[in-house]
């Protein structure tokens, strides 16, 4: 599996987009604009450099080649390992100073009570905050099989959506809307890892609304395939910054591991499915995730 990302996607809007169904014609353009982004789009995936082909001597091309991956390969790994010690460090290092900074003014003692509960608050608040960080990695570093089960993901849709309205600091005034898929059919997901994949691609969204904009939820299914797009009109993702987004600990917030959407496009990887981005600067970003319904995955 892999993701797709299409830097950018320009689309022209007329009155004629009217129709007396709202719900089937967002759907209806929702999925036109996703079979436009995949005849365009361009394949992300950190192993693309392994299928390059490798010209040897006669005879031993194919066993030069096969030693030439697996070094590739090797290499890559330790790569990966070097990424990950280097980002659990860095992560680590600031709520690690903060616990030992609280202990050694415990230690002094002579504080006044109301002083004593700030510094234990301060170190319960940085212990959650390091014990949420070493989650994160774990998650990263040892993803389980999803768990697949039939269900509607219009429920996955509501639950998700309610989650994000309760955050009033995050949400602010913005609006946040979703539409079902219509005649919507069951189909086989990880109800827990896809909606944490939902949030994360959400959470992601408002936090580049920074509370101006709107952010739109919409589900369809066409082609054996359930489809999820989430619809920001945000200031929208740097042609840059497009190809790295999914790369593991690449962030451009100041907060934050920069693991999140790495291991939502695990998760969606793990269900046989694939993440697309689509970008327009100062109007709007489009994250698409789709599976197969069946929960096989589909044979290219």
């Amino acid at each position: 599996g892999a993701a797709r990302v299409v830097q950018t996607v320009t689309r022209k809007e007329s009155n004629d987009d009217r129709s007396p169904c709202p719900g089937r014609r967002s759907q209806e353009i929702a999925e036109a604009a996703v079979h436009g982004a995949m005849e365009s789009s361009k394949m992300y995936t950190a192993a693309a450099t392994t299928g390059r082909s490798y010209r040897g001597a006669a005879g031993d091309g194919a066993a030069e080649q096969q030693l030439a991956v697996a070094r590739l390969r090797r290499q890559e790994r330790l790569a990966l390992l070097g990424e990950i010690a280097s980002g659990l460090a860095h992560e680590i290092r600031t709520p690690l100073g903060a616990l030992l900074t609280g202990v050694k003014l415990l230690e002094k003692g002579g504080q006044r009570e109301s002083e004593r509960d700030l510094v234990l608050s301060l170190l319960r608040k940085e212990t959650l905050r390091l014990k949420e960080k070493l989650s994160e990695f774990l998650a990263y570093a040892r993803p389980s099989k999803p768990n697949l089960t039939s269900g509607l993901v219009a429920e996955l849709l509501q639950e998700t959506v309610a989650q994000l309205q309760q955050d009033s600091e995050l949400t602010k005034d913005m609006k946040i809307t979703y539409e079902p898929a219509v005649e919507e059919e069951p189909c086989y997901f990880d109800r827990a890892k896809m909606k944490e994949v939902i949030l994360n691609i959400g959470i992601n969204s408002l936090q580049a609304l920074d509370g101006k904009g709107s952010l739109r939820l919409i589900s369809f299914q066409s082609h054996g395939r359930q489809w999820i797009q989430v619809t920001d009109t945000g200031p929208g993702i740097t042609a840059e910054n497009l190809d790295h987004i999914f790369k593991p600990f690449f962030t451009s917030k100041r907060e934050g591991t920069g693991l999140g959407l790495s291991i939502a496009l695990g998760i969606v990887e793990e269900h046989g499915g694939e993440i697309r981005v689509s970008s327009v600067p100062d109007r709007e970003t489009t994250f698409t995730v789709s599976w197969p319904m069946s929960g096989k995955p589909e044979e290219r």
